[in-house]
């Protein structure tokens, strides 16, 4: 049986006269009333586009068709050209944070030749937000980019001085867990990475430390690509989830893990950032509009009580 409704909010509502007459019927089971989303494939393409942090829709199609991630359950119309080009376009919150200079190119720099694994040669480079509010104290992030996959991790510090915390927390969580060793790594001349301490960790732990010279951020170009793509980003999920700029911390996280769904030039050809690093293809159904209104469930202990709430309305940011 099909029931004609309409969405009402985001929710599909049905006429109840309709679901007593269904009610009446002997049907085998409740399970065979279904409800049809008569969503259009271009609203689909755009939901995602909004999701997946504003990229360009024909990225997104093309790694679903070429199975590189999973769980978009896109329709078979949404992948041909017309239905692509009808929804590829600029929205409002792309025209104003997306930038329209080009980005530092990949060049055969001898800092970057050679067949690298996975985590053999990271780079990295400190974004700073002064005069940002932010919730818990922030005042900008260490980014650490894998030359090899173009995978790039995210800390959230307090100060440029956060620098080897950050480091130790990325060998910690993300390179021991994998037994990859880093062999060299990269920054430009920050007076953080250059510190005797950071010099003697490095020395330590084996890894060949070297920095670009000032104002030369063409030769530390993957890590400026990496903030090419993450700081934009980041604006739009902030505009297009009309959050004040102390959630941009959030934000940069969210930026940071969508950068992993994006198709890359990595060392095992044309894939995420994600299946390079972790050998995996990743799963984005459970990702949702950032920004997006939520409502959370009260415990049992609370509801109880007489008139209270079945649940509080909230905005998502993980």
């Amino acid at each position: 049986p099909v029931l004609n409704g309409k969405f009402i909010h985001g929710m599909p509502a049905f006429d109840k006269a309709e679901l007593l007459d269904l009610r009446r019927t002997n049907l085998p089971s409740a399970e065979s009333v279904q409800a049809l989303s008569y969503q259009s494939a271009e609203e689909k393409l755009q939901l995602w586009h909004n999701r997946l942090g504003h990229q360009p829709i024909g990225r997104i199609v093309n790694a679903h068709r070429r199975n590189l991630i999973e769980g978009m359950q896109l329709p078979r119309e949404a992948t041909m050209a017309k239905h692509i080009k009808g929804a590829d376009h600029p929205c409002n919150t792309c025209a104003v944070s997306w930038r329209r200079r080009a980005s530092f190119k990949r060049t055969d720099n001898s800092a970057y030749k050679g067949n690298w694994a996975p985590g053999e040669f990271i780079v990295a480079d400190y974004q700073q937000f002064l005069n940002t509010p932010s919730i818990h104290g922030y005042i900008g992030v260490w980014n650490f980019t894998d030359v090899a996959t173009d995978k790039t991790f995210t800390y959230l510090c307090l100060g440029r001085d956060n620098f080897l915390n950050a480091v130790k927390q990325l060998k910690s969580e993300e390179l021991d867990p994998l037994e990859r060793r880093c062999k060299q790594f990269r920054s430009d001349s920050d007076t953080a990475v250059l510190t005797n301490e950071v010099i003697s960790w490095f020395i330590d732990n084996g890894i060949e430390q070297t920095s670009s010279p000032s104002d030369t951020p063409e030769m530390n170009c993957v890590a400026e690509r990496a903030h090419a793509f993450l700081y934009p980003t980041t604006l739009a999920l902030l505009l297009h989830g009309d959050l004040p700029k102390s959630f941009w911390e959030y934000a940069y996280l969210a930026a940071s893990m969508i950068k992993g769904f994006s198709v890359r030039d990595t060392c095992v050809g044309q894939v995420t950032s994600d299946e390079a690093w972790y050998g995996t293809v990743p799963n984005v159904k459970h990702i949702r509009v950032w920004g997006a209104k939520a409502w959370v469930q009260e415990p049992r202990s609370a509801a109880r009580k007489d008139w209270h709430p079945r649940a509080v309305s909230g905005r998502l940011v993980g």
